[in-house]
């Protein structure tokens, strides 16, 4: 799958106290999506947990990100006769 995904712009956040979903889990798919090609960001937040997105949201250089991104442009398929 992270072949499929690499050219998608993607920041991963994780809490490094996350009991729900280990920050193990984030790092493999972040080193997965590099192995295949991709760029992948991503932030650990020291003693957070599980709940982090207020901590994301209210950071401006996350929205600067998000809103300056762009899928690439889809493979056109030739056309046969």
């Amino acid at each position: 799958m992270a072949r499929r995904i690499r050219g998608v712009p993607l920041w991963v956040f994780h809490g490094a106290a996350d009991d729900r979903v280990t920050p193990a889990h984030a790092r493999a798919i972040v080193e997965a999506l590099q192995a295949a090609g991709g760029e992948p960001r991503y932030t650990e937040f020291p003693g957070a947990g599980h709940d982090i997105w207020d901590r994301v949201y209210s950071d401006r250089a996350f929205w600067r990100w998000l809103l300056a991104q762009r899928l690439p442009a889809p493979a056109t398929q030739p056309v046969s006769p």
